[in-house]
C-alpha cells in the first residue's frame, strides 16, 4: 500500500511540474513581453503590431473578395475571423498588462522613498530626543 501511495505522489508531483496553472502561465507570458519591450532589437519590440496589421490585412483582404462576389470558403473566412480576435485581444491585454507592471514598480518605488523619508525623520527625531537628554 504504502508503494502506491508513494507512486501516486510522485506521479502527481510530475504532473504538478509539467502543468502550468493559468496564473504561471500569464506571469511567464509578460515576462517574455517585457523581455522583448527591453532588448535592442527592432524586431522583437515591433513583431506584435506586425503580426496584429498582417491579420487585419488578410481579413480586409478576404472581406473585400467576399463583397465582390469571390468564392471565399465559410470556414476560411471563419478562421481569419477567430485569428484576427485571439491576436487584437492578445495584443491589447499585454499592452495593458505591460502599463500595469511599469505603473506598479513606479508606485513601488515611490512608496519606497517615501518609507525611506519617513524613517529618516524618525531618526533625526530619535537622535534631537538623545542629545535634549
Amino acid at each position: 500500500m504504502g508503494d502506491t501511495t508513494e507512486l501516486i505522489g510522485k506521479g502527481l508531483e510530475t504532473v504538478d511540474d509539467i502543468h502550468y496553472s493559468k496564473g504561471e502561465q500569464e506571469a511567464d507570458r509578460t515576462a517574455r513581453h517585457l523581455a522583448d519591450m527591453q532588448s535592442d532589437n527592432w524586431l522583437s519590440k515591433s513583431i506584435r503590431p506586425m503580426i496584429t496589421i498582417w491579420a487585419i490585412v488578410i481579413n480586409s483582404f478576404l472581406w473585400i473578395g467576399q463583397t465582390l462576389g469571390l468564392d471565399v470558403n465559410e470556414s476560411v473566412m471563419g478562421a481569419a475571423n477567430g485569428i484576427l480576435i485571439a491576436i487584437i485581444g492578445f495584443y491589447f491585454v499585454s499592452r495593458g498588462a505591460e502599463k500595469v507592471f511599469s505603473r506598479r514598480s513606479a508606485a513601488s518605488i515611490q512608496i519606497e522613498k517615501m518609507r525611506t523619508r519617513h524613517e529618516l525623520k524618525e531618526e533625526r527625531k530619535e537622535n534631537r530626543r538623545a542629545r535634549k537628554q
